[in-house]
């Protein structure tokens, strides 16, 4: 049968023939190419072929190609507590009573814990463990140790303020950084939620409970020249679930999220599980 009196389909047909057979014949003749070409002659294709795409595409759809990837983080209660301890330590100092012994060398001794609130080297702590007329240094653990003046001593609030003295000719006094407690306030603070403490003779321990109470006393505050008087509740300790670490004095109570919620003082009386509450104490070493 000659071409000529094939007819359109069969025509078709036969281009799909040849078509077929050239792909085969293609296919063999590259497949033997590239078994006989270098080693890194594949590496170097597919690497083209890669680039190519990378900047086909864009160009192809006129818009940029956004990936988003979503990753769920599991938070654990665990993770939380240690990091808040972490954080609460950095702002947390010794405080020591100094004397000047024989030899004419100072000797620290550990009496209690004092809380950074300033850059600058401000410190709180428990009034009953400062007397005026005494001598005392704050130092945290493995850096710098600072002798201290008092700035102030309030016995009814039972907060002192004392300030760090840096010595210019200490390098590790010079470089130190006083990190401030990070403060929650305290109408944030909610039954039941988890409280740690920290404190502890000489280096940090810690207890971890809950708040059980919040204990309240009314404020009469007279508004006008009138006979209008105002009740209104002041929160004036944290009752928790646990106590100062070994009764220490100037032990911190801090949330789950590292901010500090409470102090606790000697104004608390007998009861080491008793907190002022850390936005009162601010107050009163203003």
């Amino acid at each position: 049968m000659k071409i000529e009196d094939l007819n359109k389909t069969q025509i078709v047909m036969l281009t799909l023939l040849v078509s077929f057979m050239t792909s085969i014949a293609t296919g063999i003749v590259t497949v033997s190419l590239m078994e006989q070409a270098p080693q890194t002659l594949p590496q170097t294709i597919n690497r083209v072929i890669e680039r190519t795409v990378e900047k086909v595409t864009p160009a192809v759809t006129g818009k940029p190609t956004v990936v988003t990837k979503e990753t769920t983080v599991v938070v654990k209660e665990e993770d939380l507590i240690t990091k808040s301890i972490s954080t609460a330590s950095r702002s947390m100092m010794a405080v020591n009573s100094r004397k000047i012994n024989a030899q004419g060398l100072a000797e620290d001794t550990f009496i209690g814990w004092g809380a950074v609130i300033k850059e600058s080297g401000i410190i709180i702590t428990d009034s009953e463990i400062i007397t005026s007329d005494g001598s005392y240094s704050v130092g945290s653990a493995g850096e710098a140790i600072f002798v201290v003046k008092i700035l102030k001593q309030d016995e009814k609030a039972g907060i002192a303020v004392l300030e760090a003295v840096i010595d210019k000719t200490d390098s590790k006094q010079n470089i130190y950084n006083f990190k401030p407690i990070t403060v929650s306030k305290v109408g944030l603070i909610k039954l039941g939620q988890t409280a740690i403490s920290v404190g502890g003779k000489s280096k940090l321990a810690v207890a971890i409970g809950t708040v059980d109470e919040i204990i309240e006393e009314k404020q009469v505050i007279s508004e006008t020249s009138s006979t209008t008087i105002t009740q209104m509740p002041k929160v004036v300790a944290i009752d928790a679930s646990i106590s100062a670490p070994q009764g220490v004095r100037g032990s911190l109570l801090l949330n789950s999220f590292g901010e500090t919620i409470g102090i606790y003082l000697g104004v608390s009386g007998e009861s080491t599980n008793v907190f002022t509450p850390i936005e009162l104490a601010l107050l009163a070493a203003n």
